[in-house]
C-alpha cells in the first residue's frame, strides 16, 4: 500500500558558512512548521512536539480528501520566504547540503521521522520519534530519499528572476519539476549565432524575422499549447469565447506598419559576402524562381478577394514557402549547394498554379541527386568517410524539411477551409485598389477558432511546430487575470503526466497569487483546493506558498500561517481582511504613503496655523472619517487657543 508523507518542520542553525550578507541569514534560528497536526520547537538540542488540539483533518477540501495541508508564508519582501522554499527544495531533491545543519521532519502512517546534522539532536534523550543523523557527505543526493522517494516536488512561480538559477531542470531525475516561466526562459534560450553559423546542415533554426524575441516566442508557443490542453478537459471554469490567430510577421490591428519587411520576398536585402563556399551573412537573395512562385500566390490572392477564406490561405501559403526558402538557405549556409538547388527549381518547377508550384519545389528538393552533392563537398573535404557522414546528413536533411513544410501546408488548408472557423480579412487602408507587388501590407488575415474546434486545433499544434511558429494566438475573453489563471492551471495539470507514478506531491509556489485582481485573490485558495481536488484526486497533495497578499489569510486556519517575523500565531480564518493586513503584514499605516505625507502637511500647517484653502479641500476628500474628524477637530482646537490668546 502507498504510503502518504507530508513535510510538517524544517530549522536551519547558524554556522560557519552563513553570515549576515547571505540570504539564508534570514531564516536561521527559526522554527518552520509546515503541518496543522503538530507544533514543533527546538529546544536544547531536542524537539518538543505538540500535537493541535484544534487540528481538523481534510479541513482543505471541497470534492474529495486528498489534501493533507495549505500553508502560507508570509512576510515583507526580503524577509526570506523565497530563500525557504529553495532550501527546502535542495534538501529534498539536490543533496545533503553538507555545509549546512539543518534539521527536517515529515509524517508518515502518523509516526514522525526526522532527519538532522550530527551534533544538532541529543541521541541520549528518548525521543517521540524515529531520528536519522547524516554527516558531511560528498554524495549529490538527498538525505531524506528513503521517505521521499514516492514524491514529486513541482515549483511553481510568476516570478521571473534571471539571476536565480538554483532551481532547475537538471534535477528532475530527482523527481523535482519546476514549471515556472524563469525556467521556460532557462531552458529555451539558446544564442541564435551559435546555431546559425555552423559549416554545413544546422540542427536548429532560427527564424527572426517572424518576431524580434526569440525567447518570447517559444514561450509563449509552449504556454499556449498547455491552455489548450487544459482547455480541452474543462472549459467551465475560464470561459474562452475563441482563439484567434494572427500571422507572426504582421503587426496587430491598430499598429499595422511594414513588419512584413522581415518577409524574404519584402526586405531589402544587403550584400551577401562570402567566405569561401559559406555565407557570412546569413540573408540569402530571393531567386528568379523563388520570386515567380511569390508573384503567382500573390495573382492567386488578388483572383480571389471576393472569397475570403481563399485570400486568407493563399497568404498563408505565401507566409509558409517565404519561411521555407529562408529556414532552407539559412540551414545550409553554403553558396555552391544554394546555387545547385536553385538551378534544379529552375529547371524542373513548371509554371502552374501556385500550389502546385510549391509541391514541386518540395518535391524537387526531396529528390536531388547525392552524387550532385558530393562534387560539391569532394573541392573542400579530403576525407570519403566525412563527405559520407556529411551528405547522409544533408540528405535527411532535405527529407525532413519537405515533409515539415508538407505537413503545414495540409494544416493550413484543414483549419483554414473548416467552415465552422471564422476567416476574415481587415483592409488598413480602405478599400481603394489593392496593387500585386504590396498585396499583403494591404490586406490582414484573421483566423478565429470557435470552443468547438479547440481540438482541432490542439491537435494540430501537438504534432506540428512548424504550425505554431507561424501565428501568435490570442485567447478572447479572458482578462489577464483570468490569462494568469489558466496558465497556472494548465502547467500544473501538464505535469501530471511526468508524476503519474508517484502518490505524493508536495507543491511549492512563489507568490502564485501575483497578477490577480484583490477579488480573485480572496477567491484564490478556492481555486487551487477546487483544482488539486478534481484533477490530482489520486494523489496525497501538501501545498506551501509565499505571499504578499492579505486576502488570501482569511481562508487559512491559525495553524497554516508562517510568520517570517513574529513568532505569535494569530486568528486568520474568516477574518476581517483589513485587520489581517494590519495584523498580519507589518503594515504602518492603512493609507497610501503619498496620502500620509499630503496629511502630515496639513497637520504641520494646523499647528503653525498655516492652513490654507487648498488645505480644506485635501480634507474634505479624505475617505476615512476618523482621519478627517480628527483634522477638522484639531483645526477647531488650534483657532480656539489662538482666540483666547488674543
Amino acid at each position: 500500500m502507498e504510503e502518504n508523507i507530508e513535510l510538517c518542520y524544517f530549522r536551519l542553525e547558524k554556522d560557519k558558512y552563513i553570515n549576515v550578507h547571505d540570504a539564508k541569514e534570514k531564516i536561521v534560528g527559526k522554527d518552520f512548521n509546515f503541518s496543522s497536526k503538530y507544533k514543533i520547537k527546538y529546544i536544547n538540542k531536542n524537539l518538543e512536539i505538540e500535537e493541535n488540539k484544534n487540528y481538523i483533518p481534510n479541513f482543505y477540501n471541497i470534492n474529495t480528501n486528498n489534501i493533507s495541508n495549505i500553508t502560507a508564508v508570509i512576510g515583507k519582501n526580503g524577509s526570506g520566504k523565497t530563500t525557504l522554499l529553495d532550501m527546502i527544495t535542495k534538501i529534498l531533491c539536490v543533496g545533503p547540503f553538507r555545509e549546512y545543519n539543518f534539521i527536517i521532519a515529515f509524517i508518515k502512517n502518523n509516526e514522525i521521522y526526522v532527519y538532522a546534522k550530527e551534533g544538532l539532536i541529543n541521541k541520549k534523550i528518548e525521543h517521540d520519534f524515529k531520528l536519522i543523523t547524516f554527516e558531511n557527505q560528498n554524495i549529490k543526493e538527498s538525505i531524506c530519499k528513503d521517505i521521499t522517494k514516492n514524491t514529486s516536488v513541482v515549483f511553481f512561480s510568476n516570478i521571473v528572476n534571471l539571476r536565480n538559477k538554483q532551481i532547475n531542470s537538471s534535477i528532475m531525475k530527482n523527481n523535482f519539476f519546476n514549471i515556472s516561466i524563469e525556467e521556460d526562459i532557462n531552458k529555451t534560450y539558446i544564442e541564435p549565432e551559435i546555431e546559425l553559423n555552423r559549416k554545413y546542415v544546422n540542427q536548429k533554426f532560427v527564424d527572426q524575422r517572424f518576431v524580434d524575441n526569440r525567447v518570447n516566442r517559444e514561450i509563449k508557443n509552449k504556454m499556449t499549447e498547455r491552455n489548450i490542453k487544459f482547455l480541452l478537459q474543462n472549459n467551465s471554469i475560464l470561459k474562452v469565447e475563441n482563439i484567434s490567430l494572427y500571422f507572426k510577421c504582421y503587426q496587430k490591428l491598430g499598429v499595422f506598419t511594414s513588419s512584413l519587411d522581415k518577409l524574404r520576398y519584402y526586405r531589402k536585402n544587403n550584400p551577401v559576402k562570402k567566405s569561401g563556399n559559406y555565407i557570412d551573412k546569413l540573408n540569402y537573395s530571393v531567386t528568379k524562381k523563388e520570386k515567380e512562385i511569390y508573384e503567382e500566390i500573390e495573382r492567386e490572392i488578388l483572383d480571389s478577394h471576393s472569397n475570403k477564406r481563399r485570400t486568407v490561405l493563399y497568404i498563408a501559403y505565401f507566409i509558409l514557402i517565404d519561411k521555407f526558402f529562408e529556414e532552407l538557405y539559412n540551414k545550409i549556409n553554403n553558396n555552391d549547394i544554394i546555387n545547385l538547388i536553385n538551378n534544379e527549381i529552375k529547371k524542373k518547377v513548371k509554371r502552374s498554379r501556385a500550389i502546385e508550384m510549391i509541391y514541386q519545389v518540395i518535391a524537387v528538393i526531396k529528390n536531388i541527386e547525392i552524387d550532385k552533392i558530393k562534387t560539391i563537398y569532394q573541392r573542400s573535404i579530403d576525407s570519403e568517410d566525412s563527405i559520407t557522414d556529411i551528405v547522409n546528413e544533408f540528405k535527411k536533411f532535405l527529407q525532413e524539411i519537405c515533409k515539415k513544410y508538407e505537413r503545414t501546408l495540409n494544416n493550413l488548408r484543414v483549419i483554414i477551409d473548416n467552415h465552422q472557423i471564422m476567416v476574415d480579412t481587415f483592409r488598413p487602408y480602405g478599400k481603394g485598389k489593392i496593387q500585386s507587388r504590396k498585396v499583403l501590407h494591404q490586406i490582414m488575415p484573421i483566423i478565429s477558432v470557435p470552443n468547438e474546434e479547440i481540438k482541432t486545433l490542439y491537435k494540430i499544434l501537438n504534432s506540428d511546430n512548424n504550425f505554431i511558429e507561424m501565428f501568435n494566438l490570442e485567447f478572447k475573453g479572458l482578462s489577464s487575470g483570468q490569462q494568469a489563471l489558466l496558465n497556472m492551471y494548465s502547467s500544473f495539470y501538464d505535469v501530471l503526466d511526468k508524476i503519474e507514478d508517484k502518490k505524493n506531491v508536495l507543491v511549492l509556489m512563489d507568490e502564485p497569487e501575483l497578477y490577480f485582481h484583490p477579488e480573485w485573490q480572496r477567491k484564490y485558495i478556492y481555486f487551487i483546493v477546487e483544482f488539486f481536488n478534481t484533477y490530482y484526486k489520486n494523489k496525497n497533495v501538501q501545498i506551501i506558498f509565499t505571499s504578499n497578499s492579505p486576502y488570501v489569510l482569511s481562508d487559512l486556519n491559525n495553524s497554516s500561517v508562517i510568520m517570517m517575523e513574529k513568532e505569535e500565531e494569530n486568528k486568520t480564518f474568516a477574518g476581517n481582511i483589513m485587520n489581517l493586513l494590519i495584523d498580519n503584514y507589518f503594515m504602518e499605516d492603512t493609507i497610501g504613503k503619498f496620502a500620509e505625507e499630503k496629511i502630515k502637511g496639513i497637520v504641520n500647517r494646523v499647528k503653525n496655523k498655516e492652513v490654507n484653502s487648498d488645505d480644506f479641500k485635501i480634507i474634505d476628500q479624505i475617505g476615512e472619517d476618523v482621519i478627517r474628524k480628527n483634522i477638522e477637530e484639531m483645526i477647531k482646537r488650534y483657532d480656539k487657543n489662538t482666540t483666547t490668546k488674543k
